[in-house]
């Protein structure tokens, strides 16, 4: 059995999901994603790896269980939270929202942002969707803030796949285990394949290890929602006020 401490302390669990990058995420993308990744968690285990540097429009998703997260970016603004606006019986997502952010030593201009969501309920809260964008009002960064914030190069980290949820849950699986698995999940769903090569641009960031994670799992994605609507179903009618007057 393995756990979650990471081989390195800036180390994050990679899902091996590969999204297609995009300047823009709307509250569908976002909820479509986590969805997708709450029926994936069961089976599907994370790799160990780094954001580093991440480029405009990247997209990547983790298990994260809090605190402050590592990505090579320094932020003038601090962090903050919000609720995502409902569009009807939608889940609760929360965002979190870092703006003005440049990559010490290489940026003149602060003008990076980190927009990181999940489930608040009823799904699991420690996965995480996050994607990077630019700011149309960036800010110059005076010189002192240039300010080394980590050691490089990082180093290579052993192959580590571990389960995030399910009842393999915190259990670690050999690196061919883990090949056979995303094998036969790319097998159910070749068309609905994200492939960097020939889809778009490539993830600058860490060696997500498995490449080409189907991005439509649209089965349990139904499944998931289906468990939704019936347990809102579930819930007894409110009565109308003019059904309860005397008379009626």
């Amino acid at each position: 059995m393995g756990d979650f401490r990471p081989p390195h302390p800036e180390a994050l669990l990679l899902s091996p999901v590969d999204i297609a990058p995009t300047l823009h995420l709307n509250f569908d993308v976002v909820t479509t994603n986590l969805y997708r990744q709450s029926a994936l968690t069961s089976n599907v285990p994370y790799r160990w790896g780094f954001i580093d540097k991440p480029k405009e429009g990247e997209i990547f998703v983790i298990f994260h269980r809090g605190g402050p997260l590592t990505d090579g970016l320094m932020f003038l603004e601090q962090e903050h939270s919000f609720l995502v606006p409902k569009q009807g019986q939608g889940p609760d997502i929360e965002c979190y929202e870092a703006k003005q952010g440049f990559i010490p030593g290489q940026d003149s201009q602060a003008f990076r942002i980190r927009r990181r969501y999940h489930f608040i309920r009823p799904h699991n809260p420690n996965v995480w969707l996050v994607h990077y964008s630019r700011s149309p009002t960036p800010v110059p960064v005076a010189m002192h803030l240039h300010q080394q914030i980590r050691q490089y190069p990082l180093p290579n980290l052993p192959a580590l796949n571990t389960f995030i949820g399910g009842n393999r849950m915190g259990e670690m699986a050999h690196e061919e285990e883990a090949r056979q698995i995303i094998a036969a999940v790319q097998a159910r769903a070749p068309e609905a394949f994200y492939n960097p090569q020939r889809g778009g641009p490539h993830h600058s960031g860490p060696p997500i290890g498995y490449g080409g994670m189907p991005q439509d799992i649209s089965s349990q994605t139904a499944i998931l929602r289906e468990l939704e609507r019936k347990k809102r179903m579930i819930a007894p009618p409110v009565r109308r006020d003019e059904e309860d007057s005397p008379g009626q």
